[in-house]
């Protein structure tokens, strides 16, 4: 039986698509509380693409692990915990797919900001 859902955009397979943008943040290992800086480039409620330069590989395959940011405008931080999907390298970066859990009330929070940028990206179209 196959559905169709109405929200998806036309080509796009997730649920909850993916919007660019540049976000500082912080990963840190959960075990040993290592830690390095990296960019959110795609962000979703439920999964995001960073992008790490010079990455400590196996630490990010074999741990779950936590990331920290801030969305811009936007006064409190999120903290949740990730895990590794895939791992690309692209001229010389590697971007990491995470997916991640976060309460309900965070959950809202991104979806706002999701859909605020999607709003002020179609009307820069315009």
């Amino acid at each position: 039986l196959c559905q169709e859902n109405p929200t998806l955009l036309q080509g796009e397979k997730r649920q909850s698509p993916r919007k660019q943008c540049s976000i500082p943040a912080v990963i840190s290992e959960k075990c040993d509380g290592k830690s390095w800086k990296c960019i959110i480039i795609n962000l979703s409620t439920s999964s995001m693409q960073v992008i790490l330069k010079n990455p400590p590989l196996e630490n990010l395959i074999d741990n779950n692990f936590y990331i920290l940011f801030a969305l811009p405008n936007h006064e409190d931080p999120f903290f949740f915990s990730c895990y590794f999907v895939r791992v690309n390298f692209i001229h010389g970066e590697c971007v990491v797919i995470l997916n991640f859990e976060c309460t309900e009330e965070d959950h809202q929070k991104l979806k706002k900001y999701l859909a605020d940028k999607e709003r002020s990206h179609t009307n820069k179209k315009k």
